[in-house]
C-alpha cells in the first residue's frame, strides 16, 4: 500500500470564492507526504496516513512577533509569526477567519490522515504568499531507528546519500527542480536534510524550502512554501529555535514482531518435524518389490514438491508479517482494509494449500489446483478493488507509475500460478505420490506431439459424430 498516490481531495472541501489558495495549500502539503513515503517498504501496494491523534496548544511566545505551538506528537516546539493563521489549531478552535471552509469536519479528518500537524498560512485567500507547513510519519520504519542527531557520522552521511537520491527521484516525477541539498545541523544540536526547490504547481511558480529529520521514532517534516515570492531568510531562524522533547521510546512494535517471530519459528518447527514424519512414513510404505532408485524417490515427499511445500509455508510466514504491518502502521483506512482482507484470504488459501501437499490422496492434486487458482483470484479481485478506492479517494485517476505497479504484481502473480499449476498437471513425481499411476512414464518430444494430434483428431471426429446424431434427429 500509498500515500504517495493521493492528490487533490481537497477540491470538494473549500468554498468557490477562496479555492485557489486551499488548493496551493493542500497540493504542496502532498508532495512532503509524497517525500516521506519513499522510506517505506510495505506490497501495496503501498502507503498509510497516522492512527495517532494530534494535540496542538497555542502559547504566547516571550518575543512579540512569534507564537509558540506545542505539537505534542511528535513532541515539537516551533515559533512562528503570530501573523500567520494557523489551520489545524483554527479548525480544533472554530477560528472566524477559517469559516470559507465548508466541510470542516472531513478536512480535519484529511489533515490527521495525512500527518499534518501545522499549517499556517499568511492569508485566507488570493493574497496567501507563505505557507509553513509540519507533518509527522509513525511508520514502523522509523520506529526501531535512533533520532537523527544520534547517528554515527559515517551512517548519518550514508543515509543522507540515499535519501537525496530518492527525492530527486522523486523530484522528477512530480517535475520539481531540486537546486540546492545539505546537510543542516542547528546550533541547539538538530540534524536537518534540507533541499530547496521550485516548479510550478497548479500553474503557480512555486519555491520550496524543506527540512527532514527524525525524532521520537518519527520522520518529521517542516516545509516552507513561497507563492510567487522569494525565500525568506528568516526562515532559519524558524528552524534554529525549533526543539524537540525526547519523548520515552516505544519498544511495542518490536515486542510485538519478536513475538511474531517467536510463533512463526514454532510453526515452521512443527512443519520441519512433520516433514521428517511423513517422509520416513512414506519409506515404510515402499513395497520390497520396488527396485527403481527413481521410482523409490518419487514415492517419498520431496524433489520440487518439497520445494513448492516450502514455499507455501513462507507465503504463510510473509503474509503474518504484512498483516501485522498493515495493524501497525498508518495510511488510508479503505486502502489499509483491502489489504488486511487481501492478506487474511492468501494467508488461509497458502496453508490450505500447505496442509494439501501433505496429504496424500488422489483428491488433494485437484484441492491444490483449485486453491492455486482461488489465491489468483483473490490477487486479481484485490488489485482491481485497490485501484477503484484509489480513484474514489483522490477523485482523480491514481498515477501510470501506481498502474505500473499493479500491473507487475499481477504478472507476477499469473506466472507464480500457472508454474505451479502446470507443475501439479503434468509432474511425475505428483502423479505417482498422489497414487495417480504405478509408474513412471518419460515424455518424449515425439511422443508428446503425437498425443497432442491424437487429442485434436479424437475432437474433431466427437464432434463430427454430435452434429450427424442431430441431424438424424
Amino acid at each position: 500500500m500509498r500515500i504517495k498516490k493521493i492528490n487533490n481531495k481537497e477540491n470538494k472541501i473549500i468554498k468557490e470564492k477562496n479555492n485557489n489558495i486551499f488548493c496551493k495549500i493542500i497540493i504542496l502539503s502532498l508532495l512532503i507526504i509524497l517525500s516521506i513515503n519513499i522510506f517505506t517498504k510495505v506490497q501495496a501496494t503501498e502507503n498509510i496516513a497516522n492512527n495517532s491523534e494530534t494535540n496542538s496548544t497555542l502559547q504566547t511566545a516571550d518575543n512579540k512577533n512569534l507564537k509558540s505551538y506545542t505539537l505534542e506528537d511528535p513532541g515539537m516546539y516551533i515559533k512562528i509569526d503570530t501573523n500567520m493563521i494557523e489551520i489545524v489549531s483554527g479548525l480544533e478552535n472554530n477560528d472566524e477567519r477559517l469559516n470559507t471552509i465548508e466541510n470542516k469536519e472531513e478536512y480535519k479528518s484529511y489533515l490527521e490522515q495525512s500527518g499534518i500537524v501545522l499549517d499556517a498560512v499568511n492569508n485566507i485567500g488570493e493574497n496567501n504568499d507563505k505557507e509553513i507547513i509540519v507533518v509527522k510519519s509513525n511508520n514502523v520504519t522509523y520506529q526501531t531507528l535512533p533520532n537523527l542527531n544520534q547517528f554515527a557520522e559515517e551512517d548519518l552521511n550514508n543515509y543522507y546519500s540515499q535519501f537525496m537520491e530518492s527525492i530527486k527521484s522523486q523530484a522528477e516525477k512530480t517535475q520539481i527542480e531540486v537546486q540546492k541539498e545539505e546537510l543542516y545541523k542547528t546550533q541547539n544540536g538538530n540534524v536537518y536534510f534540507h533541499i530547496i526547490s521550485q516548479g510550478e504547481i497548479g500553474g503557480i511558480p512555486t519555491k520550496l524550502s524543506t527540512y527532514y529529520t527524525i525524532m521520537n521514532q518519527r520522520l518529521v517534516t517542516i516545509g516552507f512554501r513561497y507563492f510567487n515570492t522569494e525565500i525568506d531568510s528568516n526562515e532559519n531562524t524558524v528552524i534554529e529555535a525549533t526543539t524537540f522533547e525526547n519523548l520515552p521510546r516505544d519498544n511495542s512494535y518490536q515486542e510485538q514482531m519478536n513475538k511474531v517471530t517467536t510463533i512463526v519459528i514454532i510453526i515452521l518447527a512443527i512443519f520441519i518435524i512433520t516433514f521428517l514424519i511423513i517422509r520416513r512414513k512414506d519409506a515404510k510404505k515402499i513395497s520390497s518389490e520396488v527396485k527403481d532408485k527413481e521410482l523409490k524417490s518419487y514415492l517419498k515427499f520431496g524433489g520440487i514438491l518439497s520445494l513448492m511445500w516450502i514455499l507455501m509455508i513462507y507465503q504463510v510466514y510473509l503474509r503474518i508479517l504484512d498483516i501485522n504491518t498493515l495493524i501497525q502502521t498508518d495510511g488510508i483506512l479503505a486502502y489499509r482494509i483491502i489489504m488486511i482482507i487481501e492478506c487474511i484470504l492468501a494467508f488461509a488459501v497458502n496453508l490450505f494449500i500447505a496442509i494439501k501437499i501433505l496429504i496424500r490422496k488422489k483428491q488433494s492434486v485437484k484441492h491444490i489446483k483449485m486453491g492455486l487458482i482461488i489465491n489468483a483470484v483473490i490477487i486479481l479481485i484485490a488489485s482491481l478493488t485497490r485501484i477503484i478506492s484509489m480513484i474514489a479517494v483522490q477523485k482523480n485517476i491514481p498515477s501510470i507509475e501506481y498502474f505500473e505497479q499493479e500491473f507487475s504484481l499481477l504478472i507476477y502473480n499469473a506466472v507464480y500460478t500457472a508454474i505451479w499449476f502446470f507443475y501439479m498437471k503434468f509432474s511425475q513425481r505428483v502423479k505417482i505420490y498422489y497414487y495417480e499411476q504405478d509408474e513412471i512414464h518419460y515424455y518424449r518430444l515425439n511422443e508428446m506431439i503425437k498425443n497432442i494430434k491424437e487429442k485434436i483428431k479424437n475432437k474433431k471426429e466427437k464432434h463430427t459424430s454430435e452434429t450427424k446424431k442431430k441431424g438424424k434427429k
